[in-house]
């Protein structure tokens, strides 16, 4: 992409200041989140109108308070910022939660100590997660997407000390750090014509998948990737096209809706959930959720990260929950009938709430 098409803007919101006080005698630190006043921020290039503010927020302020459970750290008042794109085209968008510079005898606390809760409308972006697993190429990122022209989103951000946190990562030690909007306007661009799906690029593909211009790629080919952290070369391979009309629903998963890659074979072994609780708040709080969408996810190639969008999934709920759980996520797990071809369908879906 030239470095004329390259429009990355940045936008410093309001701090988010989280400062943690030492106790007397070796205890946890308390942990403050403050808020100063009211700002509203604009940032215009062309077309791109992008325009966050806050003014709709109590604040938060923990004064005083030292390690809660996620209960408790879930039931605060949030920070409610919204994200508007006022302008005329579609926006891609990253909200990152960068460091700011400690005061004079301060340390700094591990984002192990902290944990977080996102929700964007009515749908949580990430259940409770701590600050470490945010990490991509060096930085937290809290979300990403493309936010429409004239669109805007609500984002609602609660913190707190985990309970698990121990002295040494918690006592005396402070987090400081502000939200960081880093957006770029969305420009279509002349891509190459489309070859096979095994020998294309993955910025040749991305562009041929926004298109709709598909007709070289099939479902059932596969290219091989090499991935980062440790994991070695997988293969991935097509795994749907289309898009019904029932994909627009708001209560139908997009799954399998769209441009859909799986991995072709197992890749790794890894538990929904390990605490007593097994699998309390399904897909939504379990920790595959979160290890798909973080570890998995960010050994990912670069070049194909940049063409993962997030996607509605609607998953089922057992005896311990009470409805059908919604959430957007860049990777998933496939619902049984999808596996095993020859199972019984109605078996597998009788008592499948979603």
């Amino acid at each position: 992409m030239p470095k004329e098409q390259k429009k990355k803007l940045f936008v410093w919101i309001l701090p988010i200041i989280l400062v943690a006080i030492l106790l007397i005698g070796g205890s946890y630190a308390f942990f403050t989140l403050v808020l100063n006043g009211t700002k509203t921020n604009v940032v215009k290039a062309g077309d791109l109108t992008l325009r966050l503010d806050d003014e709709n927020s109590v604040g938060i302020n923990q004064t005083g308070q030292g390690p809660v459970t996620n209960q408790t750290g879930l039931a605060q008042e949030p920070y409610t910022f919204t994200l508007y794109n006022d302008g005329k085209t579609d926006s891609e968008f990253t909200i990152y939660l960068d460091d700011l510079d400690l005061q004079a005898g301060e340390s700094r606390m591990a984002d192990t100590a902290v944990k977080y809760n996102l929700t964007k409308g009515e749908v949580n972006v990430a259940a409770v997660r701590l600050l470490s697993k945010t990490m991509t190429d060096g930085r937290r990122v809290l979300d990403s997407g493309i936010i429409p022209a004239h669109g805007e989103y609500e984002y609602q951000l609660k913190l707190w000390i985990a309970e698990e946190a121990t002295v040494e990562e918690a006592s005396g030690k402070a987090f400081r750090g502000q939200i960081n909007i880093e957006a770029r306007q969305v420009v279509e661009r002349a891509a190459p014509e489309p070859n096979t799906f095994a020998s294309d690029d993955w910025t040749t593909i991305i562009s041929n998948v926004k298109k709709g211009n598909t007709d070289k790629y099939h479902v059932g080919d596969t290219k091989t990737i090499e991935m980062s952290n440790g994991w070695g070369a997988y293969t991935l391979r097509i795994a749907n096209k289309t898009t019904t009309e029932a994909c627009a629903r708001p209560d139908f998963s997009e799954t399998a809706c769209g441009f859909v890659i799986e991995f072709e074979g197992i890749i790794a072994r890894h538990r929904m959930a390990t605490d007593a609780n097994l699998n309390k708040g399904g897909w939504e709080q379990c920790e595959m959720r979160e290890y798909l969408n973080t570890e998995v996810y960010n050994a990912l190639p670069a070049d194909l990260r940049a063409g993962i969008i997030k996607t509605r999934a609607i998953s089922g709920y057992g005896p311990r929950d009470t409805a059908n759980f919604i959430t957007e996520d860049r990777l998933y797990l496939f619902a049984v009938g999808e596996i095993y071809q020859d199972i019984d369908a109605s078996i597998v879906t009788e008592r499948d709430t979603a």
